[in-house]
Parts: structure tokens; sequence; C-alpha cells
């Protein structure tokens, strides 16, 4: 019986919404069944995460190829990045914020080789928009 009611249900529009089931047994041997039907909370699709905070999850990180000319003017500094990350945990896009010229692309060409966990937000893997440093610093 329960079977029947289950692919009923499933032939309506309500079928592929989650459901909460509730049987109470009566006295006389029967039975009251209650079907209660709800929408799906709406998911987000991306979040924003603090660098502080996602850098936890960091499971792969390249490091930036210094640039010669940085090294022969002794250039030392920052870039900051905005960085997309996918479902899977790859970086899927990065944008410059800040960031001298000659440092901006091995900063860009390390971090889209990075691979962090995947972000989960009820249950379910979620992109992740955050901002990345990249420090290029001489060695002491």
């Amino acid at each position: 019986m329960l079977r029947q009611m289950q692919d009923a249900i499933k032939d309506t529009s309500w079928g592929e919404k989650p459901a909460g089931i509730v049987v109470s047994a009566r006295a006389d041997g029967t039975s009251d069944v209650l079907i209660t039907f709800y929408e799906t909370p709406s998911t987000a699709t991306r979040v924003r995460i603090g660098g502080n905070v996602l850098a936890p999850n960091l499971i792969q990180q390249v490091k930036p190829v210094y640039p010669s000319e940085a090294k022969e003017i002794k250039l030392q500094g920052i870039v900051v990045l905005e960085v997309n990350i996918a479902t899977d945990g790859t970086v899927s896009d990065a944008r410059v914020i800040t960031g001298h010229p000659l440092l901006v692309r091995p900063a860009v060409d390390a971090v889209r080789q990075w691979v962090y966990k995947p972000v989960m937000l009820n249950g379910q893997p979620v992109e992740v928009v955050s901002t990345v440093t990249v420090n290029f610093a001489f060695q002491q």
C-alpha cells in the first residue's frame, strides 16, 4: 500500500519535492497517513568567504615564479586577487584587485592552479568568491 502511495505521488507535480510522512495507528486496526510537502529552501549558488577563513581549506598551493625583471630591480610586494572557486575546489577565475604589473601575471598563473577543499552549504558544494593575497618577498 505504501509503495502505491509513493508511485501515485511521484506521478504528480509534488513528486520531486521533499516530504514528511507520519503514520498513526488507530485502535480499530486502520492507520492514518499524513503527508506534508515542502519547498526546498533556495540554495545559494555562490557565497563570499574571507581569505583567512578559506585559507585552511587550501589543499594544493602552487608558488608563483618570481619574475627575473622584478628580481633585477629588487621589487617586492603583494598582489591581491579576487578568485572564484568552483564546486570541485578548483580556481575557475582570478581577477586582479591590486599589485605591481610585473608581479600580477605570475601571481594569477600560480593561483589558477590552486585547489581547495570544496565548500559545503546545506550538504551541497557551492561556488565561492574570496580574496587571495600573494606575497613576493626576497628570502633572507
